[in-house]
């Protein structure tokens, strides 16, 4: 399927994710167009990333006029051969967005209980001048056998699921916001009223396949809350 007419997505919140990760150089091209012809349209563009953020990337965004967002995904588990990409290079992309006024919030993804020191992250993320950050769990299969005897076991009861356990991490200065949250701070305002937001609406699901666990109905539904005025 081709790209959909931008105007369809008018006053939604986009992300662009190119198949791997939305800074993946063989997709600039698709990467360049979204900015360029969609990110008008809408009332925040956001990308999820753990890969480097080139030059060429920045250049392109520094000249959107939209509200852009990043989300950083940093495992902290360079050590275990877990995390491709170093922490220094997602370190570094924070900063390449901070210096071009991009809002960025570090997301601990998977914490892995046993592997994952989240203090010592949180610590590192404040280190960075960074006000939020999220975390998220780890969706364990018995076939990681690759995982620490005493994290194999950890996790042997919550197979399937996305677990976390409850963390108690207390950094001054530097707080755990849902990502939900993060995007509302930095969107505009909704452009048009509902009416029209169900049209669009309506349109783009008649090309989407829905893989929410939430019923079509209810996908639908805030689909369209989240574009229009109420």
């Amino acid at each position: 399927m081709g790209w959909l007419p931008p105007e369809i997505f008018t006053s939604d919140i986009l992300c662009f994710e190119a198949s791997s990760d939305p800074f993946w150089m063989e997709r600039f091209d698709d990467f360049n167009r979204f900015c360029t012809d969609y990110a008008p349209v809408a009332r925040l563009i956001t990308f999820v990333t753990k890969m480097p953020i080139s030059r060429k990337h920045l250049d392109v965004l520094k000249d959107v006029k939209t509200p852009v967002a990043v989300v950083v995904s940093i495992t902290g588990l360079d050590s275990f051969g877990i995390e491709k990409t170093r922490r220094k290079v997602l370190y570094d992309n924070i900063k390449k967005c901070q210096d071009i006024s991009i809002p960025a919030i570090a997301l601990i993804h998977p914490y892995i209980h046993g592997l994952t020191d989240a203090a010592e992250l949180v610590e590192e993320f404040k280190a960075l001048g960074m006000k939020y950050y999220q975390i998220k769990g780890f969706r364990f299969d018995r076939s990681m056998t690759w995982l620490p005897k005493n994290v194999y076991e950890f996790y042997m009861n919550k197979e399937g699921t996305e677990y976390i356990p409850e963390l108690n991490i207390k950094v001054d200065g530097i707080t755990r916001l849902e990502l939900s949250e993060f995007y509302r701070m930095h969107r505009l305002p909704p452009k048009i009223d509902c009416e029209r937001a169900k049209e669009y609406v309506e349109d783009v699901m008649g090309h989407a396949i829905v893989t929410s666990s939430s019923s079509k109905d209810d996908v639908m539904k805030h689909a369209v809350m989240r574009r229009c005025m109420q």
